[in-house]
């Protein structure tokens, strides 16, 4: 389990998935007008990428939620917070 509180804009550091199955995400509080993405490291290439639902849209959230996203065994994972103004997000990757 990753969890903290993000009070500027940044990211909440990698979260390696343990099982080859579904994880929760959860962001609560303050998102101070940002907006919190949800990345994917891919090690191959060097790079995080944005993941995306099945429509293309980016997962990302402005307001409080909870979901749960399924990722290969290993997947590493991270929340990127921008455009905020003293937020106070409280997150959780488990």
């Amino acid at each position: 389990m990753a969890h903290g509180t993000l009070t500027a804009d940044g990211n909440t550091g990698e979260y390696t998935t343990l099982f080859r199955d579904a994880i929760n995400i959860h962001g609560s509080d303050d998102f101070g007008g940002g907006t919190l993405t949800i990345e994917r490291y891919f090690g191959s290439t060097d790079t995080w990428v944005t993941l995306r639902e099945s429509d293309g849209s980016a997962i990302d959230y402005t307001a409080a939620f909870d979901s749960v996203l399924e990722l290969p065994e290993g997947a590493k994972i991270r929340g990127v917070l921008s455009g905020s103004t003293t937020p106070s997000l409280f997150y959780k990757f488990d």
